[in-house]
């Protein structure tokens, strides 16, 4: 997979405030693959560079857990988060065979939230799901790549006890734009 695909993206107008409440009448729950379409929507309106809906089969058929959406109602899918936790799927065997645990390290690869659905808390929530659940899975660290230019995203993160790390990533989005790596510690 390309490193540019690999990213944790959240759109700028989303800075909710860092709140752990969930907002009203919205539900937190595993992705769903009917839920495909709207993600797929919010996907395009969020982002100039987006996923193709591969990508979304593909993380949710590695890790389904590691999906998460947020419903109002009827409307369906209004949001969403996917989290990746290293160490299982995929290259998981490279460390048992040695003998190893993998390392308990999670990614955010992306979050996004409809554009009528901003600004409501629903970033928040979605990132306290991810949160939670790769806490549950034994990670002790979170990390995720952003523009270093979207300084509402970079507040929003730092905002959830995100840190930079001082990591910058040349070149790292299709567009020319440099992504800055950050980083949380989960408590255990």
């Amino acid at each position: 997979m390309l490193a540019s695909e690999e990213c944790s993206r959240m759109t700028p107008k989303d800075s909710s405030s860092a709140s752990t409440r969930r907002p009203a009448g919205i539900a937190i729950r595993q992705f769903r693959m009917s839920d495909l379409p709207k993600i797929i929507e919010i996907e395009r309106g969020a982002f100039p560079d987006a996923w193709e809906e591969n990508w979304f089969v593909y993380f949710y058929e590695m890790n389904p857990s590691g999906f998460v959406v947020a419903v109002a109602g009827r409307m369906g899918a209004v949001g969403y988060a996917i989290v990746d936790i290293e160490g299982e799927g995929e290259g998981a065997w490279l460390y048992m065979e040695k003998g190893q645990l993998p390392p308990a390290r999670g990614h955010l690869l992306n979050i996004a939230v409809a554009e009528e659905w901003r600004q409501k808390g629903i970033g928040g929530a979605l990132l306290d799901a991810v949160t939670k659940y790769a806490s549950q899975r034994g990670v002790d660290e979170l990390w995720l790549e952003v523009q270093t230019k979207n300084n509402i995203a970079r507040r929003f993160y730092s905002k959830r006890g995100f840190k930079d790390t001082g990591q910058v990533l040349r070149d790292y989005y299709p567009d020319g734009g440099d992504a800055v790596v950050m980083r949380k510690k989960l408590v255990k």
